[in-house]
């Protein structure tokens, strides 16, 4: 998987202030989304620790 770094500076447009911003807008829609669903955000994320991608 590429880093963010990595990639073409169209992908990453805005001020770093302005991308956690929007990061932080993600994350709130994800963690929305999660509970409608009935699902658990850290149960998600914790399969990320025992199996990363690759």
């Amino acid at each position: 998987m590429r880093s963010w770094a990595s990639w073409p500076k169209p992908y990453a447009k805005g001020t770093a202030e302005e991308q956690l911003h929007e990061l932080g807008d993600v994350f709130a829609w994800l963690a929305s989304l999660a509970n409608q669903l009935g699902l658990s955000l850290g149960d998600a994320a914790a399969r990320y620790v025992h199996d990363p991608p690759t």
